[in-house]
């Protein structure tokens, strides 16, 4: 090899890595961050990541790698990039609870067909379907960035028995991509029976304790479309109280758990949102969850990317708020620097003294990064509508949300709110929920 090049690759790689712990490794030392991040490019499974071995620049260079990944190919943000790699890398199990009971047949699902370039199409599906989609989706990252995952039918299909369960990164020697295609296939398998959550909850949680590792973390996600059943294959009294035993003793603080709906049945909804804890999340569909959070704070462009960080366990307190609440104006903050970057946001003015100043670089930083697709509007979306930001929090007392301890004294905005002035685009238009366009013409899948 040419020895230029050789020190080239070299200088790139220190380059590389010294601008990683410089700026996402947070005061850690770097035996630390190393030690945390092995496996994203460890060859070993999740078990054996502490006896693997490591170049800091290769490490520094894939980590790179991945951040690239999620940015170019879903649209992420850098900096909520390199939170969700984070967050899922600090996994040591995550497992699916995958609901193939027979009601997934029924025809209130949304699939969203790829169309390139950022760009879905929403149809009408089964449940099954959409299920379908989301295994599809989370194999794919979990094979990326080499995530031991679980995925686990709470029935046995008919037409395999054995299938029941199927993996991804399960061994050292995985591979990942045989792997993420048996996930699709898997799931050809038609659904049949009941809904016995509890049985197979336990089963998860066995193996949970069978991991010998007490700093260990878990996730794990419920889908489903219906309410448990027993053993007699019966809904009821008898039935709950088995299924939230196993879900309170599951409540550690080391296990992160959310529940995926894929049912449009309002008592379904009503059952999981009234007796779940607050700490665990209970998103439905990436379009209804955008009418949700629409709701509460229009300013936020709720994308298809956003709705896979939270299916993955992407576990943030300001995420479980924006379709319950409209968000205080430090949430508010809170949130812009989940997806913008803490460094980049607190760069700016402060926005509780000079909210005009702090408006124009959000701009800037806004109008820097790609726009994801919104459900909602089904089309291509900046993160943040800033007209409506500044309308909800700008300098107007209408539009000021903040906590009680808060005493600021603001300048005198200069961004636009007089809406005749500055027409808001049609991102702040009012839109009848119902009539918000689902392809009717397009085939049933």
């Amino acid at each position: 090899m040419d020895s230029s090049k050789e020190n080239t690759d070299s200088d790139d790689d220190n380059r590389l890595k010294d601008n990683f712990v410089t700026k996402n490794v947070r005061g850690k030392t770097l035996d630390n961050a190393v030690f945390k991040f092995k496996r994203f490019i460890s060859v070993e499974g999740p078990d054996k990541r502490r006896s693997s071995t490591l170049d800091v620049g290769e490490f520094a260079r894939q980590y790179a790698k991945l951040v690239i990944y999620f940015v170019e190919e879903h649209a992420f943000t850098k900096s909520l990039a390199i939170f969700f790699i984070e967050k899922l890398k600090s996994y040591e199990r995550s497992y699916r609870l995958i609901d193939n009971s027979g009601s997934m047949y029924n025809l209130d699902g949304q699939y969203f067909e790829n169309l390139g370039d950022g760009m879905y199409r929403q149809k009408k599906s089964t449940r099954w379907r959409e299920l379908k989609q989301l295994v599809e989706r989370h194999s794919e990252v979990a094979g990326k960035v080499k995530l031991y995952t679980h995925f686990k039918l709470i029935n046995r299909p008919k037409t395999d028995e054995r299938i029941r369960n199927f993996y991804i990164w399960e061994t050292p020697e995985s591979n990942a991509i045989d792997e993420v295609r048996e996930a699709s296939d898997h799931m050809e398998n038609a659904p049949r029976g009941r809904s016995p959550f509890t049985k197979r909850l336990l089963e998860i949680e066995q193996d949970i304790d069978s991991v010998n590792d007490p700093d260990a973390n878990f996730f794990i996600l419920i889908t489903s479309d219906g309410v448990p059943t027993d053993k007699e294959g019966e809904e009821g009294y008898v039935a709950d109280q088995e299924f939230f035993s196993v879900i309170k003793s599951l409540d550690r603080p080391n296990v992160t758990i959310c529940v995926r709906l894929c049912t449009n049945d309002e008592e379904v909804r009503d059952y999981f949102n009234t007796k779940f804890t607050p700490g665990i999340d209970i998103i439905d569909d990436p379009h209804t969850e955008a009418l949700e959070v629409r709701k509460f704070n229009k300013w936020i462009n709720y994308s298809f990317n956003l709705h896979l960080t939270r299916e993955m366990g992407i576990s943030h307190k300001v995420l479980r708020l924006i379709d319950q609440q409209k968000l205080t104006q430090m949430e508010m903050i809170s949130y812009i620097e989940l997806i913008y970057g803490e460094e980049r946001i607190k760069s700016l003015p402060d926005p509780l003294m000079f909210w005009s100043d702090f408006y124009d670089g959000l701009q800037d930083i806004v109008d820097s990064e790609k726009k994801v697709w919104c459900p909602y509007f089904k089309s291509l979306k900046p993160w943040i509508n800033l007209k409506l930001l500044n309308k909800e929090y700008g300098d107007s007392p209408n539009g000021i949300c903040l906590p009680s301890f808060c005493h600021f004294h603001h300048k005198k905005s200069k961004a636009p709110t007089d809406d005749d002035a500055a027409p808001i685009d049609d991102d702040a238009a009012p839109i009848d929920d119902d009539a918000a366009p689902v392809d009717d013409d397009a085939k049933i899948i």
